[in-house]
C-alpha cells in the first residue's frame, strides 16, 4: 500500500527488524546450549513427565560433581517410566554414586534391581564386582568382573575388577594378565598403570614396575591418587598397604 518510491525502504527496514529479533533469539538459545547441564535443565523443565530428560540432567549433574542432585534426578526418572533397559542404565548410575559415596547397601540395591532388567549389562556387573572388593569378596568379585568381560570384552573397567580380585586372592600373574590388558584397553588411566605396576613389584620385577609407574604420571598429575571408577553411562585396592584407598568415578 506505499508509495513505490518507499516500498525498498520499508522492506530494508522489515528484514533488518526481523533479522535483528532472530538474532536476538539464538542468543538466548546459544546461552542454553553453551553447557551440558544448562541444555538437559532447560530440557527436563520445559518436559517435565520425560524420564530420559530427568536421566540426561541427572548424568550431567553426576560430572558437575553435584551427586544429591544427580541422585535426585535418577529416581525422579525412574518414577516417571515403567521398567525397561533405560532403568538399568539409570540404576548402573545410581549404584555407582553410592559406591563413591560408601553406602555399600544402597549401591546393591540399586545395581541388583538393574540387573534383574537387563542380566548382561556389563557396566552393571562390574559394579556389583567393585561392591565385592569393597566387602573383602575377591572370589565374587571375579566371578562378576569375568561376567561383566563375557558382556563386554572392551570394557576396561571390568578387566580392572578382574584383575584386583586375582591379586586379593594371590594370583600375581593372572592380576598381572587383567592389568595389562586394562591398561591396553584404557592407556590413558592411570591407576590402570599403577596397578601393573603392583602386580610387577609383587612378582619382584621391580625395574619393570618403576616403569609402569612412569607410564602413570602423565594422567595422575591432576590428582593426589591414581583414581579406579564403577562403571557410569558415555568415563580397588586389595593386599597392597601402599595402595591408594578405592574412589568410584567415571
Amino acid at each position: 500500500r506505499l508509495p513505490v518510491a518507499r516500498r525498498r525502504g520499508a522492506a530494508v527496514a522489515l528484514t533488518c527488524l526481523g533479522c535483528g529479533a532472530l538474532g536476538a533469539a539464538l542468543w538466548v538459545r546459544n546461552a542454553v546450549w553453551e553447557t551440558e547441564l544448562a541444555l538437559w535443565r532447560d530440557v527436563a523443565a520445559k518436559s517435565p513427565a520425560k524420564s530420559r530428560a530427568h536421566m540426561n540432567l541427572g548424568r550431567a549433574l553426576d560430572r558437575r560433581g553435584d551427586q544429591d542432585g544427580a541422585v535426585a534426578e535418577y529416581l525422579l526418572a525412574l518414577a516417571l517410566s515403567d521398567p525397561s533397559a533405560r532403568h538399568a542404565e539409570v540404576l548402573r548410575n545410581l549404584g555407582a554414586i553410592e559406591l563413591q559415596r560408601g553406602r555399600l547397601d544402597q549401591a546393591e540395591a540399586a545395581l541388583r534391581r538393574g540387573l534383574a532388567l537387563d542380566p548382561r549389562d556389563a557396566g552393571v556387573l562390574n559394579n556389583l564386582a567393585i561392591l565385592a572388593l569393597e566387602r573383602k569378596d575377591p572370589t565374587t568379585a571375579a566371578a562378576l568382573a569375568q561376567r561383566a568381560i563375557e558382556a563386554d570384552p572392551a570394557l576396561g573397567n571390568a578387566w580392572n575388577s578382574l584383575g584386583e580380585a586375582r591379586l586379593a586372592q594371590g594370583n600375581l600373574e593372572a592380576s598381572l594378565a587383567a592389568f595389562v590388558h586394562s591398561s591396553q584397553l584404557d592407556p590413558d588411566v592411570a591407576v590402570r598403570h599403577w596397578n601393573v605396576a603392583l602386580a610387577l613389584e609383587g612378582l619382584g620385577r621391580i625395574p619393570e614396575a618403576c616403569a609402569a609407574i612412569r607410564r602413570c604420571l602423565p594422567w595422575s598429575r591432576s590428582s593426589s591418587r591414581p583414581i579406579r571408577g564403577a562403571t557410569r553411562t558415555r568415563r580397588s585396592s586389595v593386599a597392597s598397604p601402599r595402595r591408594p584407598p578405592r574412589v568410584p568415578a567415571t
